[in-house]
């Protein structure tokens, strides 16, 4: 569907050490851009949180000077966190300079949790840990008040909305009306044009309803926090640009210009308009055909993963 790049917050509880790399390895194959993270909790079993933490100092020593690849750090809905790894991730963080990658306030039981647990919010112990800063992705944030919700656009942190994910879990809607937010799907698909779409029209809803460029600035705003932990200006056709660039077959049955590109993106464009994909200079998709990857033996394979894993699930059943 166009993208160049993909921000995962990664968990394989039955397989933490490694993973990363598995990940990885997918990556390369493709030629994408990532930012990837195992997600850290301490849910299900003691030293989960400690092989957590692990597995992203061990990545993110790996990738450093890898030319598509950056490390955060990974963390689950911090009620499943102890106190003893939120330290321990935050010593991480501030040695390695490693943003947080969270899920907060996805649903109220985030805090309701928490406060019952540690007696405290979610945002409240991750402020007090130092984790809202520059680089950190804050993901969902419905149930946060807007005095939090500001607070913590201001630490220089990115909040991001993902309107289709948020009504699949019935989870309510963020307020995305307030401050700066980017884009995201949460694994729903990769398809972030159509992101775009449903959060103009849920938007609409909104009294005051959405501005009609609202999406629009949250796609840039997506588009930087992927050319952030490399250094780049994202989105833009330059000399000594990144060269992540994607072509679309889009017949436009009206005018189109800089002016009404944000109505064609909602009423017209999608992703099925998207013909090749370049990378940092490199076609990954040409013709609509992927370049260099077996798209059938990859498909196969998921589909005879996809059996293993039913058969997996009806034996615990």
């Amino acid at each position: 569907c166009g993208i160049t790049g993909i921000i995962d917050h990664h968990a394989s509880p039955g397989f933490i050490a490694g993973s990363l790399d598995t990940m990885a390895k997918a990556f390369d194959e493709f030629g994408m851009r990532g930012q990837l993270c195992y997600e850290i909790t301490d849910r299900n079993r003691e030293g989960e949180g400690a092989e957590g933490i692990e597995e992203n100092r061990r990545f993110a020593l790996s990738v450093m000077k890898h030319p598509l690849l950056k490390a955060a750090l990974g963390a689950h809905a911090s009620f499943t966190i102890t106190d003893k790894t939120l330290d321990d991730m935050a010593a991480l963080q501030d040695s390695m300079d490693l943003p947080l990658h969270i899920h907060l306030l996805e649903d109220k039981a985030d805090e309701v949790v928490s406060i019952d647990k540690f007696d405290m919010s979610p945002e409240a112990r991750l402020t007090l840990r130092g984790f809202f800063r520059p680089g950190a992705i804050i993901v969902h944030g419905v149930h946060l008040s807007d005095t939090k919700l500001k607070r913590i656009q201001e630490s220089g942190a990115t909040m991001v909305n993902n309107p289709r994910s948020n009504m699949n879990n019935r989870v309510g809607r963020a307020p995305s009306g307030h401050g700066s937010w980017a884009l995201g799907t949460d694994g729903i698909d990769s398809d972030i044009l159509a992101e775009a779409r449903t959060a103009f029209f849920r938007g609409r809803e909104d009294n005051p309803p959405v501005d009609w460029m609202g999406p629009m600035h949250m796609l840039k705003n997506a588009q930087n926090l992927l050319g952030r932990p490399f250094g780049l200006d994202l989105g833009t056709l330059s000399e000594g640009g990144a060269a992540d660039i994607t072509v679309l077959d889009y017949h436009a049955p009206t005018p189109l210009n800089g002016d009404n590109f944000s109505g064609h993106l909602y009423f017209g464009l999608g992703s099925y308009a998207c013909e090749s994909t370049m990378v940092k200079g490199r076609w990954v998709m040409k013709n609509r055909s992927l370049v260099g990857v077996d798209e059938e033996r990859l498909l196969a394979l998921s589909r005879e993963g996809a059996k293993k894993l039913y058969k997996k699930m009806e034996e615990i059943q």
